[in-house]
């Protein structure tokens, strides 16, 4: 099985104005949301038809918490679902974001930065690790 998944976020002063995702699985197209600000309204889009309006600023997304600890936000922007998902405090440095599809997903943050990512799934566990370069 082969899975591709493309995520553009797009920000202007900490406030979340647009997002596309795509994601193919074996080649084919699966799933293509747009999200996009308009005044103080997201406008959603599901593989090309409007979804219901969004009115909540959005500063955070699940893609944006592998680059920045969430340690301040209560809910994070699932550009997959476009909705938001609350964030549970499972111990020091360490969330879980319960996926409305029944996904679990838990981050492990050491000194502000991401280390590991444990993904359960419906077809497996998936383990992302950080590796150090030097």
């Amino acid at each position: 099985i082969s899975i591709t998944e493309f995520i553009t976020d797009v920000y202007e002063n900490g406030i979340l104005l647009s997002v596309n995702h795509t994601r193919t699985v074996n080649g084919s197209e699966r799933a293509h949301n747009i999200t996009k600000r308009q005044g103080n309204i997201y406008k959603l889009f599901r593989n090309g038809e409007e979804q219901d309006d969004f009115t909540k600023p959005i500063a955070v997304t699940v893609s944006s918490i592998y680059f920045q600890e969430p340690s301040s936000v209560n809910e994070i922007y699932s550009q997959s679902h476009q909705r938001l998902i609350p964030v549970k405090v499972i111990s020091s440095h360490v969330y879980e974001l319960d996926l409305p599809n029944s996904d679990t997903t838990i981050f492990h943050y050491k000194n502000g930065v991401l280390q590991l990512v444990t993904a359960h799934t419906f077809w497996g566990t998936v383990h992302f690790k950080k590796e150090n370069l030097n």
